[in-house]
């Protein structure tokens, strides 16, 4: 994923600072300002290959939200399991086996 477009953002007070983050959110690349939604923001290229990308939004009055948006969208029928008597699929929805 190269780009991410955000379609409107609600509880916050604009301006916003825009940023690219980790899924923990710990190593964040600034992406921009954001006055007005909806909005297209082009990911650093250290994102172009990861799994999934936080989105970070902090407002003029220094509140923040975080999102983990997944980049990779993997069919049902490819998903892994753990061998044994539990296993749990990618979703991390536990299942025992019969």
């Amino acid at each position: 994923m190269t780009e991410i477009t955000i379609n409107n953002i609600t509880g916050l007070v604009p301006p916003y600072s825009g940023f690219a983050c980790n899924a923990y959110g710990v190593y964040c690349e600034y992406l921009g300002e954001i006055i007005v939604t909806p909005v297209t923001l082009t990911l650093p290229p250290t994102f172009n290959s990861a799994p999934s990308v936080g989105i970070k939004i902090i407002d003029s009055t220094g509140c923040e939200s975080f999102k983990v948006i997944d980049c990779i969208d993997i069919p049902p029928e490819e998903k892994e399991f753990q061998d044994g008597e539990f296993f749990y699929f990618m979703d991390n929805e536990l299942y025992q086996f019969q």
